[in-house]
This record gives C-alpha cells, structure tokens and sequence, in this order.
C-alpha cells in the first residue's frame, strides 16, 4: 500500500496498513492469465471465451487490488503490453464479445444489465476516440454509469470489476496527453459512487493507487463523506496537521487541501466555525511557479471555482448555531475565498488589490480566455449569496458555469441582481471598501452597468455626467448614447436641469 495513503489514513483511524506483499503472488496471478489469455480461440464457443476472458480480469484485478506498487501493475494500468498481451486490445475484444453477445439476449430477455452493457461499450468507444477534456469527461461518465449499474447488482460484480478497469485505463487509451492530475481528479469520481453501493475496500484501492497528494487526501475525504456518523474537532484537527506536516507549503495541494477541509468540517462535523478558521480555511499565498497552476483545456481552474463555491455556499448554509460569524467577516472571508484582483479607494488614494492564493489558481486561464474570469465570478457568487439570497447566486452559478460572459458583462449581471433603487445604487457606491472587502460598483470594467442603472432609474444629470466623464474615451461610448436613447425611463419633451451650463463654458 502506497505510504502516503497509510499515513493519512492512520492518523484518521480509517484502517491499517498492511505488509507489503511478495512479488510471486502477482507472478503467480500473471501466469495463469497469460495462460487463459492464449486459449482464446475460434475453437471455443462464445460463451467459453466470455468465461476465460471473465477469469482473465479477475486476475486483472486482483493484481491491481493487491500487488498496485508491483511492475505488473504498473505497466498493464498504463495499458503497457506484457509479452503477447496488451491490455487495452484484450478489454476491447471482451467488451466488443460482451455486447454483442447481450445483444441477441437483451432483444429477448432485456434486464437493467443490458443498459449497462450499451454504457460501457459507448463509454469505451468515447474514450478511444476523445481529443478534448469534454470528450474524456462524456467517456468517464458513460463507464461510470456502468460501474454503478453493474455492481449495484451483486450477480453483475465480475462485469463491474470490467468497468472499473475500463474507467482506469481510459485516459491512456485517448488520443490526447492526459497529466497526473488529471488522471486522478478522475480517480476521485469513483470513491463516493463505490462506497454509496457497498464497495468500500474496492474504493480505498483506488486511493492507494493516486500519485497526487491533494487528491490522495480528498479521496480519504470522499471516503469518510459517506459515513453517518459526525466527526469530532479532535478528528478535524488530526486532518489539519497533516496538511500542515506532509504537504509543501504555499503549494497547490496544500491550498485546496485546506479548502476541501473546510468544506468537510461544515458538512461533516459539530463543530463551531468562527471567522478565524473559516478566513483560514481559504486565505494563503500560492507560489506562482508552481507546476500545478496551469490552464490546459481550462479544467484545473474550473476544478478550483466548484470548490471554492461550493465552500461558499456552505458556509452560507450553514447552521447558524454552529457559525459565529458576523455580516461584515462573512463579507471579508467571501472575498478572501475568491481572492479576485480589485480597485480599492483608500486615505492614499485609488490602488489595485492583487491576489495572493487561490486567484491564481482561479485565473489561470483568464489571459488567454476573457470568459474565465473565475476570481471575478467567485466573489459575485459570495456577494450574492449574503445580498440575495441561495436562489440568485444558484441561478449565476448556474450560467457562470456555462462561460459565456466577459467581465464587463458579469458586472452587469451582478449589478442588475443586486441593485433595486437608486437610492440603494447611491448607498452601494459610497460604501467603505478596503484590501479586505471590494465594492464592485467602483471597478472600471463596472461603469457603463452603473450608467445603465442610472439611467434605467432616471437619473438624467448623474447618467450624462458619466457619459461625457467617463465614459466617452471608451469603447461603451457609443453603446452608452444608443441606450439612453432607447430608454422608456427618459422623457426627452420634458427640460431636466442638471446645473448652469453657461458658468461651466466660461469656467472650462
């Protein structure tokens, strides 16, 4: 078993290390496959191959299961080929055999096997064919429902033990280059399925199978996350000190570690949560030369935004006896979760607030993409969720997920969503804001959705001071006048004053 695994495991009570079992168990196990493996022939019948390729995988298996830090294991989960076998061609001629085989069977005597058996083929198929994240994450999906099908039905376990190779082998089989992290992001997908049916050791063995420190921890999490009972502080602080000795510091793991933490305590524990813990949970410095920190096909930023919203909207929901938590601390640990880059006003004057942790991880991408202004949308979701309410920040997760808005648009959402007066538009404006806490009514990319409420509002003077101000050197401009003119709230017969215009001609 892999150390690192034990070691957590240990100090959170979950079950004991073993002895490192000899070689000659996982030679034993590969020579009867090899054995099995070239009696499959044209002179045996369907149903005999279909068993002889059931008792190769269960030795398969078994390999993996109990000799994972083996050579055998190592090669064939890499879809490496070992003598004449190779792993991959020898799991595609068996699920093809399968399928076709329940074909004929299905069409007489369809049961809710034959769906899985149309799940793992289709979600094999995507995987061998996947050049993008999306395709990769259709393919797990598809094999996933399999696994749950299959072995949800205890005389379909064998077909099961076939998925579960199918899903760990499938980002070897893509036509794209899949990276460590990625591989086990995938990994944690099966622990909670696994163990919501039963499969508790089979989960632990996907465990000590990940290389990834964070996601070696958050499988430990997702296999604790099922249990009934509540933990204790003494429990979560076991926890805490491991991320504290065995993760480096101002990494990627450690940051998201004590995120994932966080979010466990308050959907795992009794415990009391105050600003301190719930600010520290999320507040660090990330080291910007960290290797995890990449872009890549956008997936590792949108990892980091679930989690951090996800953390968000438990700390909202969570029960008010159990957070002492005032208004305003709940507002700083928001903005400390999203960790977005901000314009602050302050004695000395207008400053830009940069981030530190997690907004670099969040903003991965934003560069190269101006729809992933993942920082930005993370502090909207957290302002809305204390403004608005559950409902409202659901629905903007719901759209921001969909990356489909540029900065200036998400301030627009944000405003529209919370602003419902003008005098409530005014008041929002003038608020005290600091490194702390931002207010996003005074960002430069916020003024034309600040216009359009003014004017939305019919505030004639305040709206064409914004105009010819602020807004005439930019790219809203013309946008700007169009809206004015468009605007049901704006009687253009009646005279507005706004002040002495020939003092102001003399004057300038």
């Amino acid at each position: 078993m892999n150390k690192t695994i034990c070691k957590i495991l240990i100090m959170c009570g979950t079950f004991l290390c073993s002895a490192q079992t000899q070689a000659s168990g996982a030679d034993e196990l590969m020579s009867e496959m090899l054995q099995d493996f070239n009696k499959i022939g044209d002179n045996l019948s369907t149903k005999q191959r279909l068993d002889k390729y059931e008792d190769i995988f269960k030795n398969l298996n078994e390999i993996y299961a109990e000799y994972s830090d083996s050579e055998y294991a190592i090669k064939l989960l890499s879809n490496q080929s070992i003598g004449n076998f190779n792993p991959a061609v020898v799991r595609k001629n068996y699920i093809n055999e399968l399928s076709s085989y329940y074909d004929k069977v299905c069409e007489t005597t369809p049961t809710l096997s034959c769906l899985g058996f149309v799940s793992l083929k289709t979600g094999v198929e995507q995987c061998e064919t996947a050049r993008s994240v999306p395709q990769l994450n259709q393919g797990h999906d598809s094999i996933l429902n399999a696994i749950q099908l299959f072995l949800g039905q205890e005389k379909d376990s064998v077909y099961g033990e076939l998925a579960m190779d199918a899903y760990r082998s499938c980002t070897s089989s893509a036509r794209r280059y899949v990276s460590q992290w990625q591989r086990d992001y995938y990994a944690t997908q099966l622990i909670s399925p696994l163990v919501s049916i039963g499969q508790r050791d089979m989960a632990k063995a996907v465990i000590e199978n990940m290389e990834s420190p964070y996601f070696k921890f958050e499988g430990v999490l997702s296999l604790e996350q099922q249990s009934a009972k509540k933990k204790d502080a003494a429990y979560i602080k076991r926890l805490q000190r491991y991320i504290d000795e065995k993760m480096p510091t101002d990494s990627v793991d450690t940051m998201l570690a004590k995120i994932r933490l966080g979010l466990f305590s308050m959907e795992r524990s009794n415990m009391q949560h105050d600003y301190s813990s719930a600010r520290d949970a999320v507040y660090g410095r990330l080291r910007r030369n960290d290797s995890n920190i990449q872009c890549g096909d956008g997936e590792f930023p949108r990892y980091v935004f679930d989690l951090i919203t996800d953390y968000q909207t438990s700390l909202y929901n969570l029960d008010p006896s159990l957070r002492n938590i005032n208004a305003g601390q709940m507002k700083i640990v928001m903005t400390s979760a999203a960790d977005a880059p901000y314009k602050t006003v302050g004695i000395t004057g207008e400053k830009i607030k940069d981030p530190r942790g997690v907004g670099y991880a969040l903003d991965s991408c934003a560069k190269t993409d101006e729809n992933a202004n993942y920082s930005l949308m993370a502090l909207i979701h957290g302002y809305l969720l204390l403004d608005e309410g559950r409902d409202v920040a659901k629905d903007f997760l719901k759209l921001a997920k969909q990356n489909t808005m540029n900065e200036e648009e998400l301030y627009s959402y944000y405003i529209d969503k919370s602003v419902h007066s003008l005098d409530e538009l005014n008041q929002k404006i003038a608020e005290n804001e600091s490194s702390f806490v931002a207010n996003l009514l005074i960002q430069p990319k916020a003024r034309f959705a600040v216009y359009k409420k003014r004017v939305d509002f019919g505030d004639v003077c305040e709206a064409s001071k914004m105009l010819f101000q602020e807004l005439k050197q930019t790219d809203s401009y013309s946008k700007a006048i169009n809206y004015m003119y468009s605007s049901d709230a704006i009687d253009f017969s009646n005279k507005y004053s706004c002040g002495d215009e020939e003092l102001e001609l003399l004057l300038n």
